[in-house]
């Protein structure tokens, strides 16, 4: 079951909803920096915003120099690892410009 929290700091903190029965991936950043307050979900006031970039649609067309065949049930998570080893890709279908879009609530992306 999904979960509503206020992240970011005060004044302008947004609202995050957690993603029920989705895969997560994130970064390792533990050791790299000296300050990890920013590392605990919503216990800091200095937390990052959280977003959402959808890979749910992603296709062959979004992946640049693809190495080999791709099988379309593991697109999303061939996406996640085209954006870790090259960049992100502009989206395909875009209703304010090319970009990449990002959401903070999981039902938009």
């Amino acid at each position: 079951k999904s979960q509503t929290f206020q992240i970011g700091p005060a004044g302008r903190q947004q609202m995050y909803i957690t993603p029920a029965g989705w895969a997560r991936f994130g970064l390792r950043v533990l050791d790299k920096y000296d300050n990890k307050y920013w590392l605990d979900p919503f216990q800091h006031q200095q937390n990052w915003y959280r977003a959402f970039h959808g890979t749910g649609r992603a296709c062959s067309t979004d992946f640049k120099d693809l190495n080999g065949t791709l099988d379309q049930q593991y697109a999303p998570v061939d996406a996640v690892a085209n954006i870790y080893c090259k960049e992100f890709s502009k989206a395909r279908v875009h209703v304010y410009g090319e970009g990449v879009y990002c959401s903070p609530n999981p039902k938009f992306v």
